[in-house]
């Protein structure tokens, strides 16, 4: 039994210890918790606009282009995404779902959908960001 005895002491000691050391980081743990929280919500309203950037120095110059989306209209997100993306690129103006501009934004769920339309419209992809995003043109 004396052997015992020390074992489940240095337990109890260890327990003890790693208790005692949680305790002391858990207001560490606490203020890294809310600076992230604080982060997403600022993050959460600006992420979109954030998608379509980069894409304003390609088409500075030009006054319309297309906007070719998969995503379902009827719900707040894309039309919310599109009038992000309107403003972002102004002064261009976006029009929603016109192919027959030479430059179409290509903003698809899945990106396959995106290509098979590029492939459709013969257009070649001038820039894609790293969301997704794809600016092409068509031929002449």
């Amino acid at each position: 039994m004396k052997s015992k005895m020390p074992q489940t002491l240095n337990q109890w000691v260890l327990t003890l210890c790693f208790l005692v050391m949680i305790g002391i980081n858990i207001p560490g743990v606490k203020k890294e918790v809310d600076r992230i929280v604080l982060y997403k919500k600022v993050m959460s309203h600006q992420k979109i606009g954030y998608k379509f950037d980069g894409l304003q120095e390609i088409i500075k110059d030009i006054k319309y282009i297309g906007y070719y989306t998969d995503k379902d209209f009827s719900k707040d997100e894309p039309v919310k995404e599109f009038a992000q993306a309107q403003y972002m690129l102004a002064p261009t103006i976006l029009e929603h779902n016109n192919l027959e501009h030479e430059y179409i934004l290509l903003v698809c769920d899945n990106e396959m959908n995106a290509w098979k339309k590029m492939k459709e419209l013969r257009a070649q992809p001038l820039r894609r960001n790293k969301l997704g995003m794809i600016l092409a043109k068509k031929p002449l």
